[in-house]
């Protein structure tokens, strides 16, 4: 099967988005530019969901975290297999590759035979999946038709841990984006320097420091009486901010949010 069209309305930082792949598509950008939430949205649209449930939406995968609008996926199926086709034959409709337009009928001069699939998030936080063409009438596009689609997407790369962390992108780093984060990540920055000069300090460490000097000197690096240091290093805002996870307080201690 090939995806010739797919259009995303109001999923999560996209407003909306039509783009026709081709047979190898690669997609470019930034960080926080939407490339893998255009990847998952595909793979909420197409994912049959056994061996992985999908859990029900959250305003976080609303546009600008607005439930009430909803949001719609939907993709233009082509290249279908002749089982596929006949299990969605009174959904069936036309693709005119010259003029990337649909057209009614799924035959005729130019005019492949393709289906429209889409997913909706509600305003009620659900999922509906269903047939664009109008006289489909509601009709499902159920987990065993997106079984027979056979999408493949390793999304390991987006841990949901991710999202307890300040990565780009993520529920925290939408969470605090207004928040002026500076002060704190200024004290983080004294705090590493102060923590460096107190691993210099600690006995066993100048030993091993000792130990390189002798190394160091005889590459000519070192002067007899200096001694190699650790130091914090430049940390950007971004790295201080990963360091950190969000916690529950356990009497004396703390538990990972995650845990």
């Amino acid at each position: 099967m090939q995806i010739r069209q797919l259009t995303i309305s109001r999923f999560r930082g996209i407003r909306e988005l039509t783009f026709e792949p081709g047979k190898r598509t690669v997609i470019l950008g930034p960080q926080n530019a939407g490339k893998s939430t255009a990847l998952e949205a595909l793979d909420l649209l197409l994912h049959h969901g056994f061996g992985r449930p999908r859990q029900p939406p959250t305003e976080i995968d609303y546009f600008r975290r607005s439930p009430h609008e909803g949001f719609e996926i939907s993709a233009v199926l082509g290249e279908l297999s002749d089982g596929f086709a006949a299990d969605v034959r009174d959904h069936l409709e036309g693709w005119n590759a010259e003029d990337h337009e649909i057209v009614a009928e799924p035959d005729g001069p130019g005019v492949e035979p393709v289906v429209r699939v889409r997913v909706r998030g509600t305003p009620d936080l659900t999922y509906e999946h269903g047939f664009v063409k109008p006289e489909s009438e509601g009709a499902r596009f159920n987990p065993a038709l997106r079984v027979q689609v056979g999408w493949v997407f390793d999304g390991r790369a987006r841990d949901p841990l991710h999202q307890l962390s300040f990565y780009q992108g993520g529920l925290l780093d939408k969470l605090f984006q207004d928040a002026d984060l500076d002060p704190a990540t200024n004290a983080l920055r004294e705090a590493l320097s102060e923590g460096a000069k107190q691993v210099n300090a600690g006995d066993q460490i100048a030993n091993v420091l000792g130990e390189l000097a002798e190394d160091l000197r005889g590459l000519g690096l070192l002067q007899q009486s200096e001694l190699p240091l650790f130091e914090a290093g430049a940390v950007s805002q971004r790295q201080l901010l990963q360091s950190l996870r969000l916690a529950l307080p356990e009497g004396d201690g703390a538990i990972p949010l995650y845990r």
